[in-house]
């Protein structure tokens, strides 16, 4: 069946393109019920037929670098990251994970930046600003470091990593309350 424009310009687009985007959120929605039921390879397979439904599919490319990561293959994980910021640029979630795995692989620069775009896209989120901050304190810009940490704790007080990141810039910079 040839899609119509009732459902709508990316889905047309996408069937146009051979790409299945409904078949690959089902397998999606698959993997997730894999997972809560601990069956990895399940989890593993549907993660692969949903990329296979629709390689576009960020989501399945984020799924896919979590379950990479977790079985200590940063290379593959890093570059489904990657896929899934490229395209989904609003991904913050994917955004925040990309900076973790940039900065542990020895990238402060691309770290610095993942985090800079989670916390555009996600202004409220306290746990980007403390990521944002350890990110800019491992390039040596402290005092900005000391103000995404601020911004950490005003966004969540009780956020106790956040606290004792700024804290401890005080600390460095020999600020004492």
């Amino acid at each position: 069946m040839e899609p119509d424009e009732s459902s709508g310009p990316v889905v047309v687009t996408a069937r146009r393109e051979g790409r299945s985007p409904e078949r690959s959120q089902t397998h999606l929605l698959r993997a997730a019920e894999a997972k809560r039921r601990g069956d990895a390879a399940a989890q593993r397979a549907e993660i692969a037929r949903a990329l296979e439904a629709d390689p576009a599919n960020a989501l399945a490319h984020f799924a896919q670098a979590e379950l990479d990561e977790a079985a200590g293959d940063m290379a593959p994980a890093r570059a489904g990251l990657e896929r899934a910021v490229a395209l989904q640029p609003a991904f913050a979630q994917a955004w925040q994970r990309l900076g973790i795995l940039r900065g542990e692989g020895g990238d402060p620069d691309g770290a610095l930046e993942a985090f800079a775009h989670a916390v555009a896209i996600e202004p409220a989120n306290a746990r980007a600003f403390n990521n944002l901050g350890n990110a800019l304190r491992s390039v040596g810009r402290v005092d900005d470091a000391r103000v995404a940490f601020r911004r950490a704790v005003e966004l969540d007080p009780g956020y106790a990593l956040a606290l004792a990141n700024l804290a401890l810039g005080a600390r460095d910079a020999g600020d004492f309350f």
